[in-house]
């Protein structure tokens, strides 16, 4: 899976919103599971690979969708 993230700057809770990516061809991922396990807050992707979830600087962000190999990003 390939994340394309954008998010705006700040100490705070703010945005995290990117797209979900098939790596090999490039096309939007469907139902992946974004978890962010520091604030306990969860989030799929939508039919175009969208996804926005609220994030701290340094949280820790879980990736998952079964048949693809899972990530995490901080």
């Amino acid at each position: 899976m390939l994340l394309l993230l954008f998010a705006a700057g700040g100490a705070r809770a703010q945005w995290l919103q990117g797209y979900v990516k098939d790596s090999m061809t490039h096309f939007p991922v469907y139902g992946v599971t974004i978890t962010n396990t520091a604030q306990n807050e969860r989030v799929q992707s939508d039919e175009k690979g969208f996804f926005r979830i609220r994030a701290l600087p340094n949280d820790l962000l879980y990736v998952y969708k079964r048949d693809y190999r899972n990530d995490t990003l901080r």
